[in-house]
């Protein structure tokens, strides 16, 4: 009889309009095709309702590239409630894989702590700046949000993440999304084979 296996859970995290979402889709479609039961929750989703998240000092913006901004007990509950639905699916090839996307996985102590892989993006700030105007977004964003909130915010993040010595794996979000891609595959791809 089979026995089911815990999912690997593979996070991808780090600057905004780094290649995070490009990844994880592709990420899903490659090892579908490769016999791997995979699904993905996006951090996106646990967005606090608009109203909930605090104006920025400047009174411009609200705070959304920070911690406060997201539901992270919603999130929780969600991740743990999917990790139960997959323990339950069994594969004769492979442990399933949680993709787990956003730009603060590994900034939460009780998320970060269930990551068996993480990947981190990193851009210069001139080309995050120039992917993120490129983009168009629900609710139109101020000039200023860019460089007065969402990139300082990355920085300290990024650097809570360097202090507390996280075991992540950087990528260059520069490198093309098929170099990524595949070097994210074949780092995943071993680890979840029978």
């Amino acid at each position: 009889m089979e026995t089911s296996r815990s999912p690997q859970i593979v996070g991808i995290g780090g600057v905004s309009n780094g290649g995070k979402t490009t990844l994880c889709l592709s990420l899903v479609e490659k090892l579908r095709q490769a016999g791997v039961n995979v699904e993905m929750l996006q951090q996106d989703e646990f967005f606090k309702e608009v109203e909930d998240i605090p104006w920025h000092k400047s009174g411009v913006f609200r705070i959304c590239d920070d911690k406060v901004a997201i539901d992270m007990a919603k999130m929780m509950e969600a991740v743990r409630s999917r990790v139960a639905k997959m323990q339950k699916t069994n594969s004769a090839q492979s442990a399933p894989v949680l993709l787990i996307e956003g730009f603060l996985i590994f900034n939460y102590e009780c998320l970060n702590a269930m990551f068996s892989r993480r990947y981190f993006f990193t851009l210069p700030k001139d080309i995050a700046w120039e992917r993120r105007l490129s983009r168009e977004y629900r609710t139109p964003e101020p000039a200023a949000m860019f460089p007065k909130h969402v990139w300082p915010m990355y920085l300290i993040h990024y650097d809570e993440l360097k202090k507390a010595n996280v075991d992540m794996v950087e990528l260059n979000g520069t490198d093309g999304p098929n170099t990524i891609l595949e070097r994210v595959f074949r780092e995943v791809l071993p680890s979840v084979l029978r």
